[in-house]
């Protein structure tokens, strides 16, 4: 058995939306130990809900107001300034809306 690759790849990138609406561009990288995406939204544009199976790391890139969307639980508004940082816990399923009137830009890692 070889050594493990710890190489970060980009294994997707996704773009949502249609020409009527402007785009929502998700880009995941992937190693070992670690698994991250990026996240631009713009304003009004919802990113689908995911569960985050490990715990990990939100850091805003560019910042702005957000609706976070936890199934069974009120909209939580958060405003989130570039360069910010915020720990994820394992299990938690949860959906951003952009609301505010800037775009968002995040990288969330997720530690294996």
């Amino acid at each position: 058995m070889g050594r493990p690759d710890n190489k970060l790849r980009v294994i997707r990138e996704q773009r949502f939306g249609w020409r009527s609406r402007p785009r929502i561009t998700l880009r995941s990288i992937r190693a070992t130990r670690l698994c991250g995406w990026r996240l631009v939204l713009e304003p009004g544009q919802t990113a689908d809900a995911i569960t985050q199976s490990a715990p990990g790391l939100r850091v805003v890139l560019d910042g702005g107001v957000i609706a976070e969307l936890v199934p069974g639980q009120p909209d939580r508004g958060m405003t989130m300034r570039q360069g910010e940082f915020y720990w994820q816990d394992a299990g938690a399923t949860r959906a951003i809306r952009k609301i505010g009137t800037t775009r968002l830009e995040l990288v969330e890692f997720e530690l294996k």
